[in-house]
């Protein structure tokens, strides 16, 4: 009987919903949408973590961590780090849930991190000039090269604000998609 009773406590701790007054959990839930986001819009990569900022229950922040699939150029992590973070700010900013919880209501870039490891393929980490890891915090996106004399130190790190990034985006998108010239 104490098996049983050990098995159903087992399973029911599986089978509830969402605890509406437990922040922590409302905020799993959100954080666990938006990676589910970025899976379906077939990113090139893969959930390694997550993190919150919840000193007295009050989310101050909360973070998303990335590995890449593939090795990925700085402007493609530029977008990525664009679409995860604002994906992330649709879902905080329209789950009634965790409004009362938030530290500001609406949450803007400034409250949310997205990092993401760049790796290759085989998962090895790229050497400066190559980008290794980009994030996104405090409305700040920073890309580190590390140093392939020592596998412990940064080599560069370059910055730019939100609305730089977002600048830099619509500048790619308008030379990518400007009508070709023939040349005379």
């Amino acid at each position: 009987m104490r098996l049983l009773s050990v098995v159903l406590a087992f399973f029911s701790l599986f089978s509830r919903g969402t605890d509406l007054n437990n922040p922590a959990e409302i905020a799993g839930d959100i954080l666990d949408n938006t990676e589910a986001f970025a899976l379906k819009k077939k990113f090139p990569l893969h959930a390694c973590g997550t993190g919150m900022m919840m000193p007295s229950g009050v989310v101050q922040k909360l973070t998303l961590c990335f590995q890449s699939k593939t090795l990925l150029t700085r402007n493609q992590l530029r977008v990525l780090l664009i679409e995860c973070g604002e994906e992330l700010l649709q879902q905080i900013n329209s789950n009634k849930h965790i409004q009362r919880f938030l530290v500001k209501n609406p949450f803007t870039i400034k409250e949310v991190s997205i990092v993401i490891y760049n790796k290759d393929k085989e998962g090895n980490t790229p050497y400066d000039p190559l980008i290794v890891t980009a994030d996104i915090s405090g409305s700040i996106l920073t890309f580190f090269t590390k140093d392939p004399q020592d596998k412990w130190v940064y080599k560069n790190e370059f910055e730019e604000t939100y609305e730089e990034a977002l600048e830099i985006i619509k500048q790619n998108k308008m030379k990518n998609t400007a009508p070709n010239r023939l040349k005379k």
